[in-house]
């Protein structure tokens, strides 16, 4: 999918939020909440992007969205119909977005809402072109993550690292800013979760930042890792592989 420009001057935004979900019922309304309170001094809208939640998360979205009395930030929600992942629903979202800088995060929590103004801090102070929310640098925790699922994410960690040559410690993550200038008319692939590292491997030579943050295991909903995690994992560093021997 190749990415343009979106939206006129006069409409445009400072920062646009992607959250990207699927059966995020217990969970939306209070990330929506949250982020509202986080960006109250910030001109931002919310992007929702919902993969036809069976548990209906995309119809919560909207009522909240008619029952909303304050202006900022604006939030819309765009319904995906026949079509899942978590990447390819980022990146359906950055055709949406207006904002000259975009964030990831997730709608469980796992990622705090609250460290966006650091991050939004660090790339406007010191020029980053991408503010990762790290959780394997000094200073970060993971809470409630069982040991296989560590293990998964350092051992990824090491095979971007070693295979396509990354230095950042948590190419991996779901928590992200980027300027949207970075990634406009690039093509990705969006394949499995992971679209970070893909991003990370086609703007070699952006100026990044990892800053730590605590990493709390979801408390509602369920989990979305499982093997076919792993396969696209392995699917998606295989075709990154390819990409950067034909860019040498």
């Amino acid at each position: 999918m190749n990415l343009s420009q979106n939206g006129s001057a006069k409409n445009k935004k400072q920062l646009s939020i992607i959250l990207a979900t699927f059966n995020e019922s217990p969970n939306i309304l209070k990330m929506l909440e949250s982020l509202t309170n986080v960006l109250s001094s910030i001109d931002s809208e919310i992007i929702v992007v919902d993969d036809d939640s069976p548990d209906g998360t995309g119809t919560i979205v909207e009522n909240y969205i008619k029952t909303r009395t304050n202006e900022s930030p604006f939030i819309k929600i765009i319904h995906r119909i026949n079509e899942r992942g978590l990447s390819s629903a980022i990146v359906e979202g950055f055709l949406f977005t207006t904002g000259e800088l975009i964030v990831v995060l997730d709608t469980d929590f796992t990622h705090p809402p609250e460290k966006i103004l650091e991050m939004l801090d660090e790339m406007q102070n010191n020029q980053y072109d991408i503010v990762v929310g790290s959780r394997f640098v000094k200073g970060s925790k993971t809470i409630g993550w069982p040991l296989s699922r560590r293990l998964m994410s350092a051992f990824a960690t090491k095979i971007a690292e070693h295979g396509l040559g990354l230095s950042v410690k948590d190419s991996t993550s779901g928590f992200f800013l980027i300027k949207k200038n970075l990634i406009e008319n690039k093509k990705f692939d969006a394949i499995g979760s992971k679209l970070l590292l893909e991003i990370l491997v086609k703007t070699h030579g952006a100026k990044i930042k990892e800053i730590p943050y605590t990493c709390i295991n979801r408390k509602f909903g369920s989990s979305k890792f499982n093997t076919s995690i792993i396969s696209d994992y392995f699917k998606l560093v295989k075709r990154l592989y390819k990409h950067k021997k034909s860019y040498h």
